[in-house]
C-alpha cells in the first residue's frame, strides 16, 4: 500500500477552500502526486515484479481522500484500466464538472461506495457526498463505464477494511 506524507496536499486534484473553521484548505498537489507514482514507484514496483505488468490490467483504489485520488488518477492517466473510491470524499469543490469533461475520453471499471450515514453530516460540504457520487456513478455510465455502487451500514468510519476488502473482491470478480 502506497500512503501520502499529506493527505489534504498529495490526494487533492487542484486547490480548494477548507471546509472547516479549523481547517486548512487543499494545495492541490494531486498531480505532482500521480507523476511521483506513476513515473516512479510503478515503474520500480513493476520493474521488481514483471508478471504484474503483463496482466493488461492496473487497478488504483482508496479510502476518504485516497477514494478522490483514485478517480482523478484513473481519468488523469491511461496506466490505471480500474478504481476503486470507498467512502470517497466527493464532495471535493469541482469533482462532479471534472468527471464530467474526462470522462468522455475513458473507459474502465469503477466500484464506489459509502456509509448510509455519510451524506447525514452536519457539514454542508461534506454532506454533498451522496448527491456527487450519485450524480458521478450516472456520468460513468452513461459514458461506458463498468459502475457498481454500494452503500454500507454506518457512517465513514465504520468497516473500512471490510468494505476495502469487498472493493477489492468485486474488482477481481468474487463479488461479495
Amino acid at each position: 500500500m502506497l500512503g501520502a506524507e499529506d493527505w489534504n496536499r498529495d490526494l487533492s486534484p487542484w486547490p480548494a477552500g477548507k471546509i472547516f473553521r479549523e481547517g486548512e484548505d487543499f494545495p492541490g498537489g494531486g498531480k505532482e502526486y500521480l507523476e511521483d507514482l506513476c513515473n516512479q514507484v510503478i515503474p520500480q514496483i513493476e520493474g521488481r515484479y514483471p508478471a504484474m505488468s503483463s496482466m493488461g490490467r492496473r487497478i488504483i483504489g482508496g479510502y476518504s481522500m485516497g477514494g478522490l485520488f483514485a478517480l482523478y488518477a484513473m481519468l488523469e492517466s491511461p496506466l490505471f484500466t480500474d478504481m476503486i473510491s470507498v467512502s470517497g470524499s466527493l464532495w471535493y469543490e469541482g469533482m462532479v464538472e471534472y468527471v464530467s469533461e474526462k470522462a468522455f475520453a475513458r473507459r474502465g471499471r469503477a466500484f464506489f461506495s459509502l456509509g448510509q450515514r455519510e451524506p447525514k453530516t452536519r457539514n454542508p460540504v461534506m454532506a454533498r457526498v451522496g448527491e456527487q457520487t450519485a450524480d458521478i456513478v450516472e456520468l460513468m455510465e452513461r459514458r461506458g463505464f463498468s459502475v457498481h455502487f454500494q452503500w454500507n451500514p454506518g457512517n465513514h468510519f465504520q468497516d473500512e477494511l471490510g468494505r476495502m476488502e469487498r472493493a477489492i473482491q468485486y474488482m477481481l470478480g468474487g463479488e461479495r
